[in-house]
């Protein structure tokens, strides 16, 4: 909550980057579920509202996984940077 105090005290183009805990689309994740699918929609909601741009990704598609199996494997890009000319932020949905 600090960080959404100090940036909406600031006029100044905005860096974000860095592990999100949440991803854009369905396609940012190799397994879903009916959660993750509304975190999604919130998320992407919350990135055009405030202005920001996805500054995209080179590199592996997936940057955080879990499962020793390849049954139980799950894959996903929480790892980004967003940015915006000025942004006043408040807290995500």
């Amino acid at each position: 909550e600090k960080i959404f105090e100090f940036n909406a005290s600031l006029d100044k183009p905005r860096l974000l980057e860095g592990d999100s805990n949440n991803t854009i689309s369905i396609g940012e994740r190799q397994w879903c579920s009916i959660q993750p699918q509304r975190r999604s929609s919130c998320f992407n909601n919350w990135i055009q509202n405030k202005g920001f741009i996805d500054l995209g990704f080179l590199g592996p598609p997936f940057t955080w996984a879990r499962g020793k199996t390849k049954e139980a494997r799950k894959q996903t890009r929480l790892d980004r940077a967003l940015f915006s000319p000025v942004v006043f932020l408040r807290g995500v949905c």
